[in-house]
């Protein structure tokens, strides 16, 4: 048979017919020794290259079959020129079809897996390179490098990933030289996956930590072996933290070496992969990542700036997505780290962290507290209030020594709102001490308006300390009402009348200053000044009982003269039945006739009964259910027919108007119905019905809801089974900026609900709608000059109001505050997140500040914990550019 350089002169002497030859070739290369010279190699690969491979890629060769198998004897022989030579094969895509043959894939991996020895040439510098500088390194990389492209190219790459993995392992476990050359060329592509390879990755790790620890293998100097190891785990992924121990014992061992560089070393590197890529993926995995806290507060005081910001977005996520309980042990670490200027966004974690450990956070309250007077940044002080409201609730005696200093930020726009929500708090349970500020109080409100509600709150607790105060502070609110946007005075009267409840001789004072607004166009404040009218001339429901119950006793001593006269006509109809006996006679003559009248009689009867029952259907708008409800609630009772019409918003005139008939919950029904569109009326009733704690009735309006429900077809896209604990309201023009925050609220774990126009319109859209609001925790009010305006948002927050949803406002448009509409007296109450910025961005992408996101999330955690079953496996808001 040929030899290597018989078969080349061969090959070129008569030309090559592929047909004929292209065994020859396979033999000839599977008896290469290391005896045949390098040009003889170099000639032999060079004629191969130039009359087989260059006609088969012009020609579409059908010969796949031949070149497998040089490729595969190739790689076996472990020569720097045939290593070339499958790297040629490797690059073009009309050589070989991988798709059809990925099991000679798996045996062309197979013979990688015998590690070659590093022979270096006779170059005057070669001795003097690494391993994959050598020659026969960088050949043997770009081979591996260029098969696993192929692979992946004809989509066979998660056939022999199981295969490439054990390669990998191989290549660490072995002490050859070359051997990381090898685990170079499979990491760097970027395009090994491990998935199916869970129950390999404790070996690799364990293969991986054995070959860090052994002489020759540091890693301190960033370069080709720490990226080995960086880009093993970055190419494991969420993955890895299927084997945590053994992924723990690389991590703790690399945390044990130098980390700091430039701009870290290689450990650092592979440390910054590890919590960036595995921890914070798996934040929510309490029990997994638990041991890997340690060490993560370890990284954030490292030394290295950029390790220590990595480290501080994990602790975040850890604490928005697992919770504050997992990272209370490293209390003091957090809270100092963030004391000393390390961690400025660890500020977020304080008031989780103060609901699991107050004793913890406590301890640092006063430098805390010294920090926001001195040098924190406005940046952070949003998140530092958010904090002081939570202590103001619970331990608002720590708060006092520090007043002062955070009155003077009731000045500061970015947090006025958080310190006045805070100093409210404070107010309820020592109003004295919050009185000594009262006149900056007042100078902050005229600077900010939108915190109307805080600070009548604060000024009305200040007003119950005693009559003196009382009368100052109404005098306070008295003129503010002339002053203020009209929005705003529905809170100032309720503030008032809380005053009032305790000191009523001292508001009725101010009975001019309120009656003067009765006239008010804003919704909701004439009925407030109605309010404290029927107040101040006790008008109150208890009153109005008693009017009701000297009615009844009236309607009672009726209906016995009634009796009497029943009797009276009992007596009379004696005596004609007397009378009756006597005409006996003519009334056998009449017999005749009367059963002709009897007959007339009955049909009379039936004539009486269906006009009886076409009256019930014509002179009443009320659904056929009203009449089992009436039979509930006319018997009196302490929430009967009377308090369901103070709460559909009667008047005392009516109630006592209804009390003369004779079914009075008929009567306030059918005139509901009269005067409301059949769903609103509906809702209404049956809102009303289970506030009251009439279940009865309300079941009886819920059944009929149902059967009617079945005559009408589903509409298409059902609710998701699973609750939302977000719902959001927003006017259709910026539909693709509120589903942009719908996906990174829901990468963040929060399922939200809005109505993106696939369930028709109509009661059904309503139904829906009351659907998603009663199952949500916080509403979320994306707020625009055509949302303050628009009747179907209205109707969404007002019934969001009614059952007591968190509302949080999100600006999303410059506009003023609160924005003008019916609206206006509702969100005057409230506080608003500003998410619009002044520069442009793209529709449909992410368009808010970091920040103003993360205090959407801190106000969200406070209502509901997010969901760890739909955290997607992307960065997290906090994820910090290791490039930054």
């Amino acid at each position: 048979m040929s030899t290597v350089k018989e078969l080349t002169n061969k090959l070129r002497s008569k030309g090559l017919d592929v047909e004929k030859y292209i065994d020859d070739i396979v033999i000839a290369i599977k008896k290469t020794t290391q005896h045949d010279e390098d040009n003889d190699l170099r000639s032999f690969v060079s004629a191969l290259q130039r009359l087989l491979v260059q006609p088969c890629k012009k020609s579409k060769s059908k010969h796949g079959d031949g070149l497998v198998k040089i490729c595969e004897e190739g790689i076996k022989q472990q020569r720097k020129d045939y290593y070339k030579l499958a790297t040629e094969i490797f690059q073009s895509k009309n050589l070989v079809n991988w798709t059809e043959r990925w099991h000679d894939a798996e045996n062309i991996v197979g013979a990688l897996q015998q590690i070659p020895s590093l022979v270096r040439s006779n170059g005057d510098n070669e001795c003097s390179l690494e391993p994959h500088s050598t020659g026969l390194g960088r050949a043997l990389q770009h081979c591996i490098r260029h098969m696993i492209d192929a692979f992946a190219r004809d989509k066979i790459i998660h056939r022999v990933n199981r295969s490439l993995v054990e390669l990998l392992i191989n290549s660490y476990a072995s002490g050859n030289d070359s051997a990381y050359v090898i685990g170079c060329g499979i990491t760097s592509t970027g395009k090994m996956h491990y998935k199916g390879t869970e129950d390999l990755l404790p070996k690799l790790f364990t293969a991986m930590l054995d070959w860090m620890q052994r002489t020759g293998n540091d890693i301190t100097e960033a370069g080709v072996k720490s990226s080995l190891v960086a880009d093993s785990i970055n190419g494991v992924g969420a993955l890895a933290i299927t084997a945590p121990k053994e992924l723990l014992n690389v991590f703790n061992y690399i945390l044990s070496k130098e980390l700091d560089g430039e701009p870290m070393s290689g450990y650092g590197q592979c440390a910054s992969i590890i919590v960036s890529t595995v921890i914070i993926v798996n934040a929510s995995n309490v029990e997994v990542i638990k041991p890997f806290i340690a060490g993560t507060m370890k990284l954030m005081k490292c030394g290295n700036k950029i390790l220590e910001k990595v480290a501080q977005s994990v602790i975040l996520s850890i604490n928005m997505n697992a919770g504050a309980e997992i990272i209370a042990p490293q209390a003091d670490d957090v809270i100092s780290s963030y004391l000393s200027g390390k961690g400025p966004l660890l500020g977020l974690t304080l008031q989780s962290l103060y609901t699991k450990s107050p004793g913890d956070v406590m301890k640092y309250f006063d430098r805390l507290a010294e920090k926001a007077a001195l040098d924190m940044p406005d940046s952070e002080k949003s998140a530092f209030y958010m904090f002081i409201g939570e202590v103001a609730k619970r331990q608002p005696q720590t708060i006092l020594p520090h007043l002062g200093n955070f009155i003077k930020d009731l000045q500061n726009t970015s947090c006025s709102h958080l310190v006045f929500m805070a100093i409210a708090e404070l107010s309820d349970k020592f109003p004295r001490e919050v009185d000594h500020h009262r006149d900056t109080l007042i100078q902050a409100w005229v600077k900010s308006p939108y915190v109307a509600a805080y600070a009548c709150k604060t000024l009305a607790n200040i007003g119950l300390i005693n009559e003196k105060k009382a009368d100052e502070v109404l005098s306070i609110l008295g003129k503010k009402l002339k002053e203020v946007d009209p929005m705003f005075k529905a809170v100032i009267l309720m503030e008032m009348k809380r005053i009032g409840q305790t000191y009523k001789e001292i508001l009725q004072k101010y009975r001019a200053l309120i009656e003067a607004e009765k006239d008010g166009t804003q919704m909701g404040l004439p009925d407030m000044v109605q309010s404290i009218i029927d107040f101040l001339e006790d008008r109150t429901l208890e009153n109005l009982s008693t009017a009701v119950t000297i009615q009844r006793d009236d309607i009672e001593d009726l209906d016995f003269r009634v009796t009497d006269a029943e009797l009276d006509l009992e007596g009379l109809d004696t005596r004609v039945e007397e009378q009756g006996n006597a005409l006996n006679v003519t009334q056998r003559e009449m017999t005749e006739q009367r059963g002709r009248l009897d007959t007339v009689e009955v049909v009379l009867d039936e004539t009486v009964d269906q006009v009886q029952e076409i009256d019930l259907k014509t002179i009443t708008n009320a659904p056929k259910w009203s009449r089992d409800v009436s039979k509930i609630l006319n018997p009196e009772h302490e929430y009967d027919w009377r308090y369901l019409a103070v709460r559909l918003g009667y008047s005392g005139e009516d109630i006592r108007n209804w009390a003369l008939t004779p079914d009075p919950t008929m009567a306030i029904l059918a005139e509901w119905y009269t005067t409301h569109k059949s769903s609103d009326a509906t809702f209404a009733i049956l809102t009303a019905l289970q506030d009251m704690g009439r279940t009865e009735a309300a079941e009886i309006v819920e059944r009929a809801l149902q059967e009617a429900d079945k005559l009408i077809p589903k509409p298409v896209g059902e609710m998701s089974d699973k609750p939302c604990p977000v719902f959001i309201s927003y006017q259709w023009d910026h539909q693709p900026e509120v589903k942009t925050l719908k996906g990174h609220l829901e990468m963040a774990g929060y399922r939200c609900w809005m109505d993106i126009g696939q369930m028709g319109g109509g009661d059904q859209l309503f139904a829906k709608i009351n659907e998603g609001m009663r199952a949500a925790k916080i509403v979320l009010c994306m707020v625009t000059s055509k949302y303050a305006k628009s009747e179907n948002c209205n109707k969404e927050v007002n019934l969001a109001n009614l059952l007591n949803k968190s509302i949080i406002p999100i600006l999303i448009e410059n506009i003023s505050w609160p924005p003008e509409g019916s609206m206006s007296m509702l969100f005057a109450q409230l506080l608003y997140i500003q998410f619009f910025s002044e520069g442009e961005y793209v529709r449909g992408e992410k368009f808010w500040p970091d920040d103003k996101f993360c205090e959407l999330l801190g106000q969200i955690n406070y209502q509901a914990a997010p969901d760890p079953n739909i955290t997607t496996e992307v960065e997290v808001l906090f994820r910090v550019n290791l490039s930054a």
